[in-house]
């Protein structure tokens, strides 16, 4: 098909916008016209949507296409394709959005296609599949606890699953499944292990209150804070129906957005149009839609008149999201730039005086747009994406930058703090949870390293056409470690990347890897970040018991964005011992394998680390002797009340109703 029409993939962008596209549309008038059936293939109903009103557009402006009217179906084509019935006249011809708007899809999705689910997990933190034995939890009647296990016992005359609990002086009570609504995870400062609540003291119910008490004035505070962020003046962009381009961009959108998503993109598009400043916190595994979301806000932003600034922890990072920018904006008239180290000092001078100038509508990169010497006279969004990976001063600078503009930060693993302040309402909170249709959850294998092990891992993954990402983290002895692996491997290609390399030669790097030129990438934790590379489903890191619980995550996510079963091999060095909070670390990123681990691993990474010094001594004291959880639905109640809203007290009960049976058939 694009041989015949002259159209092909990315004549959208490249050859005038839409003048490849009307070209294509007129052609296909003209076989209609000579009795050949049209189909134009869209995957979504905005696609659909879409493709009627550039049809009107090219009726319009074309007298050839007046009278086409092809044939408009939803459904799921790689490419294009005509069936002929003698040479050069087609009996019928399907076109896609491949040829219509030079998007082209990397895989088609399995037809078996999973549920999706409809209520939020995010609530259900307490997951007895993710507990081990002599985990602390918290009854809300009786304190702090150890969790001893599920087993089956005799109660009220029937057999019912019970949760084994275990209280001071070694007392243990059993509590029935249907009750585990009273029990929540004790999340607080490990340096010492939590002191265990004795059953009818009363001791439990004084410290409960005295938290209580303490949350009031914290409460205050937030409130204040909160109130000092709303009255500060923002940028109120245009409502959605002012904005003409935006409902055809959405409609564009070549997947359907899963409920959490469309949820996120309404929340941060109602909060831009509000005349205080947004401060939204986007919460998602990788490759779960986080960027979609920046994009429609971006560019809500620019049709209302403003620069949009992102900003990202990593070069390469920065040059992905710059080529997602430019495919998804191409047919736009919106200019948008890159900023980091893999630009020349020549272009980098040019892209800033035009930032300065306000001819850059979006601008992307690293640190590098935080310089002295860059102005923006009408910035109205900052997106920061992965905000943890970035320094003290330039969290400071950052600072600078969001003084009264909208400001969208994306994480899947936020650092315990910033999702403290998201969960107290100190910043606004949208998790992301549901999977994309064909994603499978990763298999994580935590092992001694064993080169029999790895060098089966990558014969697999390469065996089966895939690539794997080989994170050795010291930039001294990797190319050490490549030259090894190539001679265990004879006839595997390597490479080598690391962000000490010049950056043309790292750029060169990662481009061939996505090309496909090398089948296992040796590399650090340049790739940590963001990088979207379907084809590589397979990753082995070298003393994973050195890394956090969040990187872990992240590294991980690398991994299983493709309809492929993913493995990640956890190695650690031989002999080595394991320190207690390593071993926790790697129990929970084995645990959280599920789909949409990201907030509970956020989560897990707070318990894990404590919540330290976050509100000062008192109140972390405090947080010590009750746990973080039901610290958080204190503290919510407080609030409730300083606001004067009436917060019902949870009641529950448990209704035994008798049923008399009677005969079916009594005759």
């Amino acid at each position: 098909l694009e041989a015949l029409t002259g159209a092909g993939v990315g004549a959208d962008r490249l050859a005038g916008e839409t003048a490849a596209r009307e070209h294509l549309l007129c052609r296909l008038a003209q076989w209609q016209r000579a009795g050949a059936q049209i189909a134009l293939v869209g995957e979504t109903q905005g696609s659909l949507a879409r493709l009627q009103t550039i049809l009107a557009e090219t009726r319009q402006r074309h007298a050839q296409a007046n009278a086409f009217s092809p044939t408009l179906l939803q459904g799921l084509l790689a490419e294009g394709f005509a069936v002929f019935e003698e040479p050069g006249r087609p009996a019928a011809v399907f076109a896609t959005e491949r040829e219509l708007f030079g998007r082209l899809r990397r895989h088609l999705p399995t037809l078996r296609h999973r549920r999706l689910p409809h209520k939020s997990r995010v609530e259900q933190l307490l997951d007895f599949n993710e507990l081990a034995d002599g985990d602390p939890l918290v009854h809300v009647q009786h304190g702090i606890c150890l969790y001893r296990g599920i087993s089956t016992l005799e109660h009220r005359g029937r057999t019912e699953e019970m949760i084994s609990l275990q209280f001071a002086s070694n007392i243990t009570t059993h509590l029935p499944l249907r009750e585990a609504h009273l029990l929540s995870r004790y999340v607080g400062l490990r340096k010492s292990p939590p002191k265990l609540g004795r059953i009818g003291s009363g001791a439990w119910e004084k410290t409960r209150r005295a938290a209580e008490a303490a949350t009031v004035d914290f409460a205050a505070e937030l409130l204040a804070l909160h109130a000092r962020r709303h009255a500060r003046p923002g940028i109120p962009h245009p409502p959605d129906a002012a904005l003409p381009w935006l409902n055809e961009f959405e409609h564009a959108f070549p997947h359907q957005e899963t409920p959490d998503q469309a949820r996120a993109i309404e929340d941060t598009k109602r909060d831009m149009e509000r005349p205080s400043p947004m401060d939204r916190l986007i919460c998602g595994d990788v490759g779960y839609g986080k960027t979609e979301v920046a994009l429609r806000a971006a560019f809500k932003a620019v049709l209302g008149g403003t620069q949009v600034a992102l900003l990202a922890p990593t070069t390469v990072l920065a040059q992905q999201h710059y080529n997602t920018f430019r495919e998804r904006l191409a047919p736009y008239p919106l200019s948008v730039e890159m900023l980091s180290r893999f630009r020349t000092p020549a272009q980098r001078a040019r892209i800033t005086a035009q930032i300065n100038a306000a001819r850059v509508d979006i601008v992307i990169g690293t640190h590098a747009l935080l310089g002295e010497g860059i102005h923006f006279p009408k910035l109205g969004l900052l997106v920061v994406d992965e905000e943890h990976r970035f320094g003290v001063r330039q969290k400071e600078l950052i600072k600078r930058l969001r003084d009264n503009v909208d400001v969208l930060s994306m994480s899947a693993t936020p650092i315990p703090r910033t999702l403290y302040l998201a969960l107290m309402g100190a910043r606004d909170l949208s998790v992301i949870e549901t999977p994309p249709r064909e994603r499978l959850p990763i298999r994580t294998h935590v092992r001694a390293y064993d080169p029999r092990l790895v060098c089966e891992a990558i014969r697999h993954e390469v065996s089966r056409g895939g690539q794997v990402f080989y994170l050795h983290n010291r930039v001294e002895t990797i190319a050490t470690v490549a030259a090894r692996l190539g001679e265990m491997l004879p006839g595997i290609r390597f490479g080598t990347g690391h962000g000490q390399m010049h950056e043309r030669e790292l750029e060169h790097i990662m481009t061939a890897f996505v090309a496909g030129q090398y089948d296992v990438l040796v590399c650090t934790t340049i790739i940590e970040t963001g990088l979207d590379i379907p084809n590589c489903n397979t990753l082995i890191i070298e003393g994973a018991d050195r890394f956090g619980l969040a990187q872990l995550y992240q590294l991980r996510g690398r991994v299983g964005r493709f309809n492929r079963q993913a493995h990640a091999y956890l190695l650690l060095h031989k002999h080595a011992r394991l320190l207690d909070p390593a071993y926790r670390r790697l129990s929970a990123i084995r645990q959280h394998n599920q789909l949409g681990a990201g907030f509970r691993i956020a989560m897990r990474d707070l318990e894990l680390r404590g919540t330290g010094n976050l509100l000062g001594r008192e109140q972390s004291g405090h947080i010590a002797s009750v746990g973080f959880d039901l610290y958080c639905q204190l503290l919510r109640q407080s609030i409730s009340r300083l606001k004067g809203q009436s917060s019902a007290p949870t009641h529950r009960a448990e209704i035994h109703l008798d049923f008399i049976q009677y005969d079916s058939n009594p005759l």
